[in-house]
């Protein structure tokens, strides 16, 4: 079964590809990378909201894909391209979160996703020192807030 990773904001999404390094790009536009870790990268597409998961309650939502390596999968001993995802969603994380007050992170095999939530955690967004953190077990639930500023 596949395992899909969805994020919502209270701000419109950025889509496309993030993430990659390609070090040469062809006069027809085909790009070029000198290793597959710099290949690796996430892949964002929106999600009509009658198509997302039923715990994503913020009104956009996209769901995130690997490209070429790599996982989103929790894991106590990432290898270098679930870290490289893991950097990849994080940068994208505090790029949407200049825009949104807050994010959803949900993960769940195909045909699962509105099942009940296994896993839940929230945090601000100084709280997450490290990407690692935003790797996600099968059916959990994450929300970031932004930090508040008086």
């Amino acid at each position: 079964m596949t395992q899909y990773y969805y994020i919502a904001a209270k701000a419109p999404l950025k889509f496309g590809t993030f993430g990659e390094r390609p070090s040469n790009l062809s006069k027809d536009g085909r790009l070029f990378f000198d290793t597959e870790l710099d290949a690796s990268s996430l892949y964002i597409e929106e999600v009509e909201k009658e198509f997302a998961p039923k715990h994503l309650r913020l009104p956009y939502i996209a769901e995130i894909s690997i490209n070429i390596a790599g996982s989103l999968d929790a894991t106590s001993n990432p290898n270098v391209f679930e870290k490289k995802c893991a950097n990849s969603l994080y940068e994208y994380v505090k790029d949407t979160m200049t825009r949104s007050y807050s994010v959803e992170l949900y993960s769940a095999l195909s045909s699962e996703e509105d099942l009940p939530i296994r896993k839940r955690r929230e945090h601000v967004l100084s709280e997450i020192t490290s990407p690692i953190q935003l790797l996600l077990a099968d059916r959990e639930y994450v929300k970031i807030v932004r930090d508040i500023v008086w």
